[in-house]
């Protein structure tokens, strides 16, 4: 590998972890407010977007619903299109509201068997997307999953992220953490 490739891929000469290189298989949680209004166009393959160096379009068409409030915001996006002729003027503070009101019944014990019975090895949740939104009680932030007057305030499931890592670290499952520094809120 070239000076130039390094430079590009800081990571490029370390070693593979031999725990993920045997692991094979792992889930993703892609969880948070942007599922409530989940939604994302399909009909544009993103890979030729950005090969073709249209990274305007990529990002405009975006085939990721955890991109929705970015896509939202570009005018004439299909998810700008499709907010408008289903949601109206409902805003993005309306889906976390939603989100916190449906994620109150969640079971993640049941999600860790499911996953465990799937074939998974380890499983990395999103703690924070794009969207800002914290899935974890932090003091930096009232745009969390523990904000004031919402289910989870005082619940014992208040930490999502904390539940999630002890019920898969239960089942013997390692876990990672998706963080997004980006913040678009």
């Amino acid at each position: 590998m070239t000076d130039t490739a390094n430079a590009a891929h800081p990571f490029a000469d370390r070693p593979l972890p031999q725990w993920y290189d045997d692991a094979k298989f792992g889930i993703f949680i892609h969880w948070g407010p942007f599922t409530v209004p989940c939604f994302a166009p399909v009909n544009h393959n993103m890979g030729e977007m950005m090969e073709a160096g249209d990274w305007a379009q990529a990002f405009r068409e975006s085939p990721y619903s955890e991109w929705y409030l970015n896509s939202w915001s570009l005018e004439g996006s299909s998810t700008a299109l499709h907010h408008a002729a289903t949601y109206g003027d409902r805003t993005y503070a309306s889906f976390v509201d939603e989100f916190h009101a449906r994620a109150g019944g969640f079971d993640i014990a049941h999600w860790a068997d499911l996953f465990v019975q799937a074939g998974a090895q380890y499983v990395v949740p999103i703690t924070k997307h794009h969207d800002g939104f914290a899935m974890f009680d932090t003091k930096y932030s009232d745009y969390k999953i523990t904000s004031p007057n919402t289910p989870f305030h005082t619940n014992s499931k208040a930490n999502i992220a904390k539940e999630v890592f002890d019920a898969f670290r239960k089942e013997g499952l390692w876990v990672g953490a998706y963080f997004s520094k980006p913040d678009w809120h």
